[in-house]
């Protein structure tokens, strides 16, 4: 009887391997523990996320008149004082944070924009521009620990929400436009507004800080994947066959992007990153591992340095799971079009008839602004194919990006 239902499974198996997969892109903003019923984790899916309605010209004006108010040295200070919080990771402020602060005389920083501006004070014009945008956000990427507010008036640049510019307009105090360079970082502080890369908007209205749910993941006990002592660790150069053994975990290790500023400009600041994997788990072929948006890794961190990551992908057992997995790191803008990435591969797998290769193509959405700053499949066994800076690693397609997977 044991006999023939393992026939029976595995013709189920070799069935099953003949379909595709597609995955739809979740932005998972609380981690799930590996192959754990990730339903029953907090989860904020790209369908519950309120698409943002409003025009250039909505940032525009809002870019112009925020420029006049920061005359007002009290308003620079507030600023700076609620940029350098840093609520969600950058230097960062949301407008619907900001504008029912209340500076001397007891105004408030909408009553001062709209004075500054010449608008009354009983109109609602700014209240109707940002109604749109929730999430408009304020943010100083450049020098905003230096910034001597007392002395400087910073202009206000409209992100572009793209990457690929040359130049971004921006107001000074005086409503002239001043075009920056979009690749050189300015040497002066610069004020940038736009809609918040880390805040999103629920289709409810309620504002969803990516930041704070990464923050807020609890961090796993053994059974589902903290490092184990005694696990093994791998060698720097790795001298032969095999790199990993079964029954250990499988880590995101290191992280090393040579050209960081490619692909995450001055105006964006910091970068935000997931990463994403996927295999078989007996006869499912399905993502084994969701990152989410994380929003706590620096540029400077990554930028021609090795950064430790340590995060635990899953658990290699070769009875249930493929041998070969596809790994994915994604530099995310969340802006443009949605779009389709496919990804042939071959994997292998071991089956009562002994191990098999099975062709499977991974496919999943994203936003066209969103950078793949690596996709390759990684095997069992085999060493590493690069290296960079004496260690073993595999390189990606974008930035000069390095990447250590292992045990």
């Amino acid at each position: 009887m044991k006999n023939s239902f393992k026939f029976i499974w595995s013709l189920l198996f070799l069935f099953f391997c003949i379909s595709g997969c597609e995955k739809k892109n979740d932005i998972q903003v609380q981690q799930s523990l590996p192959d754990m019923n990730s339903s029953n984790f907090e989860q904020a899916k790209e369908s519950n996320f309120r698409e943002i309605l409003a025009t250039p010209e909505d940032y525009d004006a809002f870019a112009k008149y925020l420029a006049k108010a920061l005359e007002n040295e009290e308003l620079r200070n507030l600023l700076k004082k609620e940029c350098l919080k840093k609520f969600d990771g950058d230097y960062d402020v949301l407008w619907t944070q900001l504008k029912s602060s209340k500076l001397s005389l007891g105004k408030q920083v909408i009553e001062i924009v709209k004075e500054k501006n010449g608008i009354s004070l009983t109109s609602t014009t700014i209240e109707n521009l940002v109604e749109k945008i929730p999430n408009l956000n304020i943010c100083i990427p450049v020098m905003a620990e230096n910034w001597n507010t007392k002395e400087t008036t910073p202009m206000v640049a409209i992100d572009p929400l793209n990457e690929d510019v040359e130049r971004i307009k921006a107001y000074d105090k005086d409503g002239n436009i001043i075009m920056l360079d979009a690749k050189k970082e300015p040497n002066v502080p610069v004020v940038v507004v736009g809609p918040s890369e880390r805040v999103k908007v629920s289709r409810s209205g309620g504002l969803v800080n990516l930041f704070e749910k990464n923050r807020a993941i609890p961090i796993p006990n053994n059974q589902f994947g903290l490092k184990q002592s005694g696990a093994s660790n791998l060698m720097a150069i790795c001298s032969g066959s095999p790199y990993r053994q079964n029954g250990n975990y499988e880590y995101f290790k290191e992280l090393k992007i040579d050209n960081v500023n490619s692909i995450e400009s001055w105006y964006h600041s910091d970068i935000e990153l997931r990463w994403r994997a996927y295999g078989f788990i007996g006869n499912s072929f399905q993502e084994i591992k969701d990152s989410g948006v994380i929003t706590d890794i620096s540029k400077n961190s990554v930028s021609n340095t090795w950064r430790t990551m340590d995060s635990w992908l899953f658990f290699w057992n070769n009875s249930v799971r493929s041998q070969v997995y596809s790994f994915f790191l994604i530099e995310v803008d969340d802006y443009g079009q949605t779009t389709t990435l496919s990804f042939p591969a071959t994997y292998k797998l071991g089956t009562d008839f002994g191990e098999i290769s099975v062709g499977q193509t991974v496919t999943f959405t994203h936003k066209a602004q969103d950078d793949i700053l690596a996709k390759f499949t990684v095997d069992q066994d085999p060493c590493p194919p690069n290296i960079n800076d004496n260690k073993s690693c595999y390189n990606g397609d974008l930035a000069g990006t390095h990447i250590v997977l292992g045990q």
